[in-house]
């Protein structure tokens, strides 16, 4: 099942929501457009940092022009960069990662494109621990 929040600073949990998404993925995929970073780039925000992880893969992306995704595991590394970048959302300054797929093996958990949409991808498993851990999605419409 898919549910889909278009705005994730509008969420009062979205902390728990990311953290709950991130606590079960294994692997993340992440869009960039090529060249070099550039302050004045918000799409670049992060790209020298994912690129430096170790064993990731990078291959161009067909989702956009002139664009690559670059592929890994969730190590602990993967895992503190992708906090770093998403903290300020957790307090509506909103998110600094433009596209990106977070993975339970190859099962997607979450993805967050244009900054703030955000795609939950759960079953009923999913479901009935977030109802446990009073995990609002009230904010999240179905798909």
């Amino acid at each position: 099942m898919k549910m889909v929040c278009s705005d994730i600073t509008s969420l009062t949990n979205w902390k728990r929501v990311f953290e709950y998404a991130i606590d079960h993925s294994t692997s993340f995929s992440i869009v960039f457009p090529e060249g070099e970073p550039d302050d004045e780039n918000p799409l670049l925000t992060g790209k020298s940092d994912f690129l430096r992880l170790e064993e990731v893969t990078v291959n161009t992306w067909d989702g956009m022009a002139d664009s690559i995704i670059v592929s890994g595991r969730l190590c602990n590394e993967a895992l503190n960069t992708f906090r770093k970048y998403m903290t300020p959302s957790f307090s509506n300054e909103g998110a600094l990662l433009w596209h990106f797929d977070l993975f339970n093996e190859m099962n997607p958990v979450m993805s967050i494109s244009d900054f703030h949409v955000c795609i939950l991808h759960l079953d009923q498993q999913a479901l009935d621990v977030m109802k446990q851990e009073n995990l609002s999605l009230e904010t999240f419409d179905f798909m």
